[in-house]
Formats: C-alpha cells, structure tokens, sequence
C-alpha cells in the first residue's frame, strides 16, 4: 500500500525505522519465498555506541530489503544524551585522523562517524540548541580515516567474540 501509495504521488517515499534490526530480518527470512518490501529508506541505530552486532544486522537488513547507502539513515548517534557522563572519557576524534583535527570536540567526532557506523547518508538528531546543531551541520563535512574505522569494527566484533566465548 505505501509502495502504491508513493507512486501515485500521495507521499513523496516510504521506509522503515527500527531500533532493532534482527527481529525484522528473521521475519523476512521466515518468509520463504515471499518477495520482501522494497521500501526507499531505511533508519537505524548508528554510531560508535551502537555494538558490533547492531552494526551488523543493520547491514544486513538493508541487503534482504534491497536499500542501498544512498536511502539508509541514522538515528540516535549519542545513544540519547551527549551529557552522559561516559562522553568525557570517549577519545572518538581519533578516528577521523592523525593528528585529530583541532577545536573538533568528542560530540561532533561522534556525529560524523554516525555516517560510518554502518555507512548511511543522513542521520537524525534532536537538540534545543542552535549552536549544537551548527557544529553538528559542520561536523558531517569532516574526514574520516576509513582504514582506523575498519580497524575499530574489527576491534569491536573481536571483543564481541570474547565476550560470546565466555
């Protein structure tokens, strides 16, 4: 309905959101034979909060629906909160270089990475704060070093494993 819904013009594209990403994926891939939905957008967690097997499933959920990265965004990149105490401690601005680029402060690394974490194009946030959003308008042009992005997917899923093997 939504998809006839679209091309008749009474909304401009339809897509999912889920904060959980696995149940969806094992209802499509009980569904045999069915063709799945071909949805125009996805939305999903993203971000370097979101555990290895979020990462994932959102990955694969975007290949069984048929979405590639240019209609796949984000959401909650700050898992909620940027106040959260445990921010002071995340050294995240590593990631997008060596030497991290000067006056780019943990939230505005968090948020570009979002874009990485699994890769999207768009990613939402909400703020009372207009000079918070403005820095995080100018976050999404920053680099990012894709190689040390890998390198912490990888550390993550490692950890991952460690932890299932327990």
């Amino acid at each position: 309905m939504l998809a006839d819904a679209a091309r008749s013009g009474l909304c401009g594209a339809w897509g999912v959101s889920t904060w959980d990403a696995q149940p969806l994926i094992d209802a499509l891939r009980a569904g045999g034979t069915a063709t799945p939905p071909r949805p125009e957008h996805l939305m999903h967690r993203a971000g370097v909060l979101v555990g290895p097997d979020a990462l994932t499933a959102a990955e694969i959920l975007a290949r069984l629906l048929g979405v590639d990265v240019g209609g796949r965004w984000a959401m909650s990149p700050f898992n909620g909160d940027t106040r959260q105490s445990f921010w002071a401690d995340l050294r995240v601005t590593a990631l997008l270089g060596e030497p991290p680029p000067a006056g780019v402060g943990t939230a505005q690394a968090a948020f570009r990475l979002a874009y990485e974490l699994p890769p999207v194009t768009r990613v939402a946030v909400g703020t009372s704060d207009p000079t918070h959003l403005a820095q995080l308008a100018d976050a999404a042009c920053l680099d990012v070093d894709h190689a040390r992005v890998q390198r912490y997917r990888t550390l993550l899923e490692s950890r991952q494993r460690l932890v299932d093997a327990s």
